[in-house]
């Protein structure tokens, strides 16, 4: 590798640590979150594009869903779970079936005021419906009990 490819790698890698270390700043911030079942939303603009995020705490998966469990796997399900219901209320369902497609979802997991926190993030241009074999026993019992109560599903 010549100096000139060697100083472009060490750049991309510091301006990559430099994102996700102010992304992991950033996940401490409770400006604009609103409470959910499994956590907090919360919707803004960077860019000209608009996301969506969701975090939470380990406190809160432990107190939902008991110990035991790989926590960020269980976070990664609420996160899912969350956008699917805030993309419901926002596009409603094409059919019984529709299924949520989620690309470019980015996360993390940061130590904020010494609670471990798990962080996602996606665009809403990242969200979509596509219709298949969408199983509501497959989501969180809260969840699913929530869409019940608000007619998505039956």
């Amino acid at each position: 590798m010549n100096s000139k490819s060697l100083a472009l790698a060490c750049l991309f890698v510091q301006t990559v640590t430099h994102a996700s270390a102010s992304w992991a700043l950033d996940v401490c911030d409770d400006d604009g979150f609103r409470n959910v079942r499994d956590g907090q939303m919360r919707e803004w603009n960077e860019a000209g594009q608009d996301w969506i995020e969701f975090r939470t705490t380990r406190e809160r998966l432990i107190e939902r869903y008991g110990q035991g469990r790989a926590l960020p796997q269980v976070a990664a399900q609420a996160a899912r779970n969350a956008m699917f219901v805030e993309f419901a209320r926002a596009e409603r369902l094409p059919d019984a079936h529709a299924v949520l497609d989620i690309r470019d979802m980015q996360s993390v997991a940061a130590s904020c005021r010494g609670n471990e926190v798990f962080d996602f993030k996606v665009p809403w241009a990242g969200l979509s419906w596509s219709t298949g074999s969408f199983d509501p026993d497959a989501l969180m019992p809260p969840v699913r009990a929530f869409l019940k109560q608000n007619g998505v599903i039956d």
